[in-house]
């Protein structure tokens, strides 16, 4: 509580900005065509393969491509989002879980169609189409069951994802609203008080 509440103290000031961005940032593995470079999650794109950690935080609204389980399976703790204790089950794509045994995921193709943000964080559809060297390859139905929203916890091994949605357009931010205004009954009364005067 007390190291947020002095970062909270050091980041409200403009001039320290800079400095609260690079306390809170994380550093997070991609895979792109040079092979393996670390980067700060604020430079994270739409359509990067980023690798997570066991108690590591999701950076952005991911689309689960390989896991450390032999099985796909990984389980990932959702307080900050939806309130709730219990672990959450999720699943790699199928044809990518199989495919990360061999070889690195960057460098294939595939397209993933994906429903456009929304606010609800239960609700998610999609398409996984693989293409081999004679046109398309593999499809599959993608769900909720195939998503790691931002925010969230990766509870234990490794996870590999594609970034779907970042910034304003993620679960977590669309959830996010100003603080309500709370006035109790007797600054209410005196205010209508105040209009009759």
């Amino acid at each position: 509580f007390f190291s947020s509440r002095r970062r909270h103290t050091r980041c409200s000031g403009v001039s320290w900005a800079r400095r609260c961005v690079q306390e809170t940032a994380q550093l997070y593995t991609i895979q792109d065509g040079a092979g393996n470079s670390d980067i700060m999650s604020s430079e994270l794109k739409v359509g990067m393969i980023v690798e997570i950690k066991a108690n590591q935080r999701i950076p952005a609204d991911l689309l689960l491509l390989h896991t450390s389980d032999p099985t796909g399976s990984v389980f990932i703790r959702t307080d900050q989002l939806d309130g709730e204790t219990d672990w959450k089950l999720r699943k790699a794509v199928r044809y990518t879980q199989d495919l990360a045994k061999n070889s690195p995921l960057y460098g294939h193709k595939a397209t993933i169609t994906a429903s456009p943000p929304i606010q609800d964080i239960y609700e998610f559809t999609g398409i996984f189409k693989a293409e081999d060297g004679k046109g398309e390859g593999p499809r599959e139905a993608l769900s909720l069951e195939n998503t790691m929203w931002a925010n969230t916890v990766l509870a234990s091994g490794k996870a590999i994802g594609i970034i779907m949605f970042t910034g304003k357009e993620t679960r977590i931010e669309m959830n996010s609203r100003d603080p309500r205004s709370k006035m109790g009954l007797l600054d209410q009364e005196l205010n209508l008080s105040l209009i009759h005067i």
